[in-house]
């Protein structure tokens, strides 16, 4: 037999040496949230059931009627009483998205997504102004609204800090944009992520644009962190994956981040879970 001229070199995966470059991928995600079926107390008494069939049959008609874009419907629950509430917060339980909203006149006001989307109790500690109620729409109307103490965007100082590069760009595209806008219109979205940014352009841009009172967490295969800024309709958002590592950070020009609202779709969704919810609580 005549040899081959040329070695053969073995081919395929796990031939060849790999040393020290492996791929490392991250891991997926594992989890999330989802609408687990809600659980009564042992002992609840047909009275409280009742009550709590007619707040949620409340709910369900204006959940019904409810049209995109209009503002929230509310049920006050200050009339029902510590055993039809303690029904209540078992059967609607906790959804995705929580808000706490810092107000010098009304204090800390609470807001939790139930496990029905659109859904939202909504908490006003403070004696005699005390609030508790559900809201029905995309998103509660406070967080929709102006934070308490907003004030223009202040001029960027005449000398820069050290090692600012892209910040006064930055900042001039959100003061344009902030002063154009009105309701109504797209969010214009800000991607930091795509853009170099020193710690100076970082310190620089928090500095200008402050914090303001409200305060949102959405949960699902990572956190979503928004938090809005001492400047009207100016938000910070901030996007991380299972393993809080921040993958996406921008600051968005609108009135409300799309990313807290309700989807027209997931409201349809919960009218027919809040249906099967009241016939479920009828039978118990």
């Amino acid at each position: 037999m005549i040899p081959f001229p040329v070695s053969v070199v073995p081919f395929g995966p796990g031939s060849q040496d790999e040393g020290d470059a492996v791929l490392d991928y991250l891991p997926m995600p594992q989890g999330m949230s989802t609408y687990v079926a809600p659980s009564l107390p042992e002992r609840a008494d047909a009275r409280s059931l009742d009550a709590v069939r007619g707040v949620l049959r409340e709910v369900l008609c204006l959940l019904a009627a409810y049209e995109p874009g209009t503002p929230p419907e509310l049920v006050d629950l200050t009339t029902c009483d510590a055993a039809a509430l303690r029904i209540l917060n078992d059967v609607l339980g906790e959804g995705e998205v929580s808000a706490r909203i810092d107000d010098v006149q009304r204090g800390s006001v609470l807001i939790q997504e139930t496990v029905f989307t659109g859904l939202w109790r909504v908490v006003e500690p403070g004696g005699a102004s005390a609030a508790d109620r559900l809201e029905i729409g995309a998103a509660p109307a406070l967080l929709g609204q102006p934070a308490q103490g907003t004030r223009p965007m202040a001029p960027l100082p005449e000398l820069l800090p050290l090692g600012v590069m892209n910040a006064p760009a930055i900042l001039s595209e959100v003061r344009d944009h902030v002063a154009r806008w009105r309701a109504g219109d797209a969010p214009h979205v800000v991607n930091l992520t795509l853009l170099p940014l020193s710690p100076g352009d970082e310190q620089l841009i928090d500095a200008v644009l402050g914090e303001g009172a409200v305060q949102v967490l959405a949960r699902g295969y990572g956190d979503c962190r928004v938090g809005s800024t001492a400047i009207a309709n100016c938000w910070r958002v901030a996007y991380f994956n299972s393993q809080d590592t921040l993958i996406v950070n921008t600051i968005e020009i609108t009135d409300l981040p799309e990313v807290v609202r309700a989807a027209q779709e997931d409201l349809g969704d919960s009218r027919e879970r809040l249906a099967q919810l009241i016939e479920w609580v009828g039978e118990a």
